[in-house]
């Protein structure tokens, strides 16, 4: 049990949406990195711990993390893990 969650664990599935689960959790982590509740320098959790959190799988946690790299909102920092990065 996480006592301080990080804005991405309040994050819900929508198996119903027509946006694949990527998508929402990467719109999800956008939205917190854009209101300021994932400061910029601030480290996500891994692939696994977010999917076991969340009750995904590890691609979809893996596919959203890639493709916020892509976009330059977050990076990968060797030994430490995904750090969000605004340019």
């Amino acid at each position: 049990m996480i006592l301080n969650p990080l804005p991405i664990y309040t994050w819900k599935a929508n198996y119903i949406a027509s946006m694949p689960l990527h998508e929402q959790l990467k719109n999800k982590i956008h939205l917190s990195i854009e209101t300021g509740q994932l400061k910029s320098g601030s480290f996500l959790p891994s692939a696994k711990k977010l999917s076991e959190e969340l009750n995904i799988s590890v691609a979809t946690s893996q596919r959203a993390y890639k493709q916020l790299m892509d976009e330059g909102c977050l990076a990968f920092v060797k030994g430490k893990g995904y750090m969000v990065f605004m340019r």
